[in-house]
C-alpha cells in the first residue's frame, strides 16, 4: 500500500446529470421516516459504479491499482465504498442505510481489485461511537475515530510495516484491522510481494537503474511495499547526517541518484545494511504478533468472504446427455452491480436440467450426494446414437472451480462399481429449485442438509416447504428486510406492503388486501420459492446483503411471466 496523490477536483462524471438524478432519488429516500424505511430498499441503481467513465476516471486516479493490496487489475477493476454504503458491520441500533449519502462522495471512492473489494463488504471499524445519520463527510472524519488506514489522505508506513519475505505486519490498531479486512497476507499477495522484493534487493548489487525504476513507479505492482523496505535499507546504508530525504517517486529517483554514484565499498556497505534490515525484519515478526494478538476486533475469514459462492468454472464429463462441457464464470459483470448470473439457453434435450443437477452433487459433498444415490443410475451416460446404452458407460465426472482458491470440489459415481466420490463436506451453501416446484401447504420444513435443499432437481414430485409459519414467527428488523425483499419480486407499488401478522399472511395491493392463500398457484409458487431462498440465507447469515449461496433454478421462466417477465432475472439476482 501507497499514499495515493487524490486529485481535490472529483472527476466530472461525479457533476453529471445520471449521477445527480441518482443523488437527488437517494436523498429524498433518506429523509423520509425510518418507519418508511423499514421494509423498502433503496433506489440507488448500484450499476452506475460500474459504468465505464465513471469507472475508467477513478482508475486513472489510483494508476489502474487495487488502492489497498497494490496488484495491478488495469481496468477490470471495480469501485469500492471505503464507508459502505448500507448495513454497516457492528453497527447494532445503526440504521442500516450508513452510509448511503456518501455514495458520491469522491473522498469516500477508491479502486480495488474484486477480492480486496468482496473481503472488505460492509466492514469500517471504528473506536468508539459513529458520526451522527447525514453528517458531512467533514463531520465524519472529525468526530469518527476510523481504524482502516486511508491511503489517500495518510501514510500507510505509520500503520503498516512491510517485510522482507512479502508479508505485512501492523504498527498499531488501525494497521491490525486493516490487514485483517482486506487480508493483505493472503497467499498470492505475500508470494507476489515476496518475488518483487526479492528482485529489487538482488538489483542493488547491479548497475543498470532501469529495473530499479520499474520496480519502484507509481504504476508498478506492491511499489510502495518495495519503497517501505527501501526507506529502511537507505536509513541503515546512510548515515544520520546525509539521509535521503522526500517520498514515493522522489525518494526513489534520489536513491537511485545516490546508488548510481556509489564507489564499491559504498556497494559492499548497502549490501550489509539489506542484509541488516532482512535479519532486522525476521525479529519484527515476533512483535507484530504479539501486537495482533491483542487487537482482536475483525477475524480474517476467507471460507465464508471468498470461497463461498465464487464459482470460476465448472467442468462436466459423461453425466446424462452431456459428453462434455466446460463453463466459465466470471467473479462480476462488466458493466452491472450483483454477483453473475449465468443463464444457461437452449433447446429440449440439451442438458440445461443437467448441467445444475451436475452442479449440485459437486457442491454438496459425498455424505449429502449419497443421500441422492437412488437417482444415479438416471444420471449414467449412454454411449448410443440410436439406442440407449448403459452397459459400459464411462464414470461421472463433475468438477467445479473457485475464484481466488485453489481447491476444487469435484463428483464422481462409477456405474459399475456403484462408487460415489466426492468432497466430504459440502463446499458452500447450495440451493436448487427443478422445473416443477411443487409446494405443499401441509409441509412446513424440509430435512437438514444438502440433498433436501436441492432434491427437486432430480425429483419432480418432491415439494418446497410452505413458509407461512416460518414468516410468522420473523419480527423486527429480520422481518422489515424479508419484506423488502419481497417487495422488489412481487413487484409491490409504492402504497402497497406485505401483511404478517400472528394469524395472516397477505398483501395490501391496489388498496386492497389480500391473503397469500388466494393468490393463484403461479403466484404462490413464486412467493414459495423466494421466501424459501431467503429463509435458507438469513438461517446461514446474518445480513441477507452479504449472504453467498448457489442457487440454481431449473426453467427460470415458469411461473414468473405471472409477476414481470422482462425483468424477473434481474430482481431475483437482487
Amino acid at each position: 500500500m501507497r499514499r495515493i496523490n487524490r486529485p481535490k477536483e472529483s472527476p466530472w462524471f461525479l457533476q453529471s446529470d445520471r449521477v445527480m438524478v441518482e443523488q437527488k432519488k437517494v436523498f429524498a429516500y433518506l429523509r423520509r421516516d425510518m418507519e418508511d424505511r423499514r421494509q423498502r430498499r433503496d433506489p440507488l441503481n448500484d450499476d452506475i459504479f460500474f459504468d465505464l467513465e465513471f469507472r475508467g476516471g477513478i482508475a486513472k486516479t489510483f494508476h489502474e491499482k487495487c488502492a489497498f493490496c497494490e496488484a495491478q487489475v488495469g481496468r477490470e477493476g471495480v469501485v469500492l465504498h471505503l464507508r459502505p454504503l448500507r448495513f454497516a458491520a457492528d453497527g447494532e441500533g445503526l440504521d442500516k442505510n450508513y452510509y448511503l449519502w456518501l455514495a458520491f462522495e469522491w473522498r469516500n471512492l477508491f479502486y480495488s481489485c474484486s477480492q480486496c473489494s468482496r473481503l472488505k463488504g460492509d466492514r469500517f471499524p471504528v473506536d468508539g461511537p459513529r458520526a451522527s445519520y447525514l453528517a458531512s463527510f467533514e463531520d465524519i472524519v472529525q468526530h469518527e475515530n476510523a481504524l482502516l488506514v486511508d491511503p489517500a489522505t495518510e501514510d500507510p508506513h505509520k500503520s503498516l510495516r512491510f517485510l522482507c519475505d512479502g508479508t505485512v505486519a501492523s504498527l498499531g490498531e488501525e494497521g491490525v484491522e486493516t490487514i485483517a479486512v482486506f487480508d493483505l497476507n493472503r497467499d498470492g499477495l505475500v508470494l507476489s510481494r515476496r518475488r518483487l522484493i526479492e528482485k529489487m534487493l538482488a538489483a542493488l548489487s547491479g548497475r543498470g537503474h532501469g529495473e530499479f525504476e520499474s520496480l519502484l513507479g507509481v504504476n508498478a505492482p506492491h511499489s510502495g511495499a518495495l519503497l517501505s523496505i527501501l526507506r529502511r535499507v537507505a536509513d541503515a546504508w546512510l548515515t544520520a547526517d546525509s539521509p535521503i530525504k522526500g517520498s514515493g517517486e522522489n525518494f526513489a529517483h534520489r536513491f537511485i541518484n545516490r546508488w548510481l554514484a556509489a564507489d564499491k565499498e559504498q556497494r559492499d556497505q548497502l549490501s550489509l545494511a539489506a542484509k541488516r534490515v532482512e535479519d532486522a525484519d525476521s525479529n519484527f515478526q515476533r512483535y507484530a504478533a504479539w501486537v495482533a494478538e491483542i487487537v482482536p476486533r475483525y477475524e480474517i475469514d476467507r471460507s465464508a468472504r471468498v470461497v463461498e459462492g465464487e464459482i470460476a468454472r465448472v467442468e462436466i464429463s459423461y453425466f446424462k446427455g452431456i459428453s462434455h462441457l466446460e463453463l466459465e464464470i466470471p467473479f462480476h459483470r462488466e458493466d452491472k452491480s450483483g454477483a453473475p448470473a449465468l443463464m444457461i439457453i437452449g433447446e429440449n434435450a440439451t442438458g440445461k436440467s443437467s448441467s445444475l443437477a451436475a452442479i449440485a452433487l459437486a457442491l454438496i459433498g459425498q455424505s449429502e450426494a449419497g443421500k441422492l444415490k437412488k437417482f444415479m443410475p438416471s444420471l449414467v451416460h449412454s454411449e448410443g446414437v440410436n439406442h440407449f446404452d448403459q452397459l459400459d458407460a464411462p464414470p461421472i465426472k463433475v468438477s467445479v472451480g473457485f475464484h481466488f482458491s485453489p481447491v476444487q470440489a469435484a463428483f464422481y459415481f462409477d456405474a459399475r462399481r456403484q462408487l460415489i466420490s466426492s468432497e466430504n463436506e459440502p463446499s458452500m451453501l447450495v440451493l436448487g429449485y427443478g422445473a416443477r416446484r411443487f409446494f405443499d401447504t401441509r409441509k412446513r420444513d424440509r430435512p437438514v442438509g444438502g440433498a433436501a435443499r436441492v432434491r427437486t432437481l432430480f425429483d419432480p414430485l418432491a415439494t418446497i416447504p410452505y413458509p407461512a409459519d416460518w414468516l410468522r414467527q420473523q419480527t423486527g428488523s429480520r422481518l422489515d428486510t424479508i419484506a423488502a425483499a419481497l417487495r422488489i419480486i412481487l413487484t409491490l407499488g409504492e402504497d402497497d406492503e406485505l401483511i404478517v401478522t400472528p394469524d395472516f399472511i397477505g398483501v395490501r395491493a391496489n388498496g386492497r388486501v389480500v391473503s397469500i392463500d388466494a393468490l393463484s398457484e403461479g403466484y404462490r409458487s413464486v412467493f414459495v420459492m423466494v421466501v424459501d431462498i431467503i429463509r435458507e440465507l438469513l438461517e446461514h447469515w446474518g445480513n441477507i446483503e452479504q449472504a453467498q449461496a448457489v442457487v440454481l433454478i431449473d426453467e427460470l421462466e415458469t411461473h414468473l411471466h405471472r409477476i414481470r417477465p422482462a425483468n424477473s432475472p434481474s430482481e431475483l439476482q437482487h
